[in-house]
């Protein structure tokens, strides 16, 4: 079975009483393969919307260099690259809050992906923005559910 129809699978469950935590699913795949994977997100998109649910984006891959360049001790950071390990946290609460604001515009039975998470290898750990993130995947309601199953 292909990764769009495994997804498929998933996706075509019912979500009622499925806690936040338990809706998050990680696509693994070789690092070969991002520009296919990638290159086929509209297809994983247009399985979630046949399913009754909305489809968001969110790209993480260009969030280091983007952070890291505005950040006040860009310049030092550059002279004494030994130090970089002590601003990760505060890359990683990034990650994190740009994870959320994207979560605050889902609806409860949206789903968001989360591209270029392999980007963070050696910054950040994913099981760690997961852990913060989780609690604020939107929740079912019975209105909702009973339209999305």
């Amino acid at each position: 079975m292909s990764s769009s129809g495994y997804f498929e699978r998933q996706v075509s469950l019912p979500w009622r009483d499925v806690a936040p935590e338990y809706r998050v699913w990680i696509l693994h795949y070789d690092k070969a393969l991002e520009r296919r994977v990638r290159g086929r997100l509209s297809e994983f998109e247009a399985v979630a919307r046949r399913h009754a649910h909305a489809w968001r984006v969110v790209d993480l891959a260009p969030l280091w260099a983007r952070w890291i360049a505005a950040h006040e001790l860009f310049a030092g950071l550059v002279e004494l690259p030994d130090e970089l390990p002590g601003v990760l946290p505060d890359f990683a609460g990034h990650v994190a809050a740009t994870v959320s604001e994207e979560l605050s515009a889902c609806g409860s039975t949206d789903l968001l992906a989360i591209a270029g998470a392999g980007s963070l290898l050696g910054l950040s750990r994913v099981s760690s923005l997961i852990e913060k993130v989780a609690p604020q995947i939107p929740w079912p309601t019975r209105s909702s559910v009973s339209r999305a199953t």
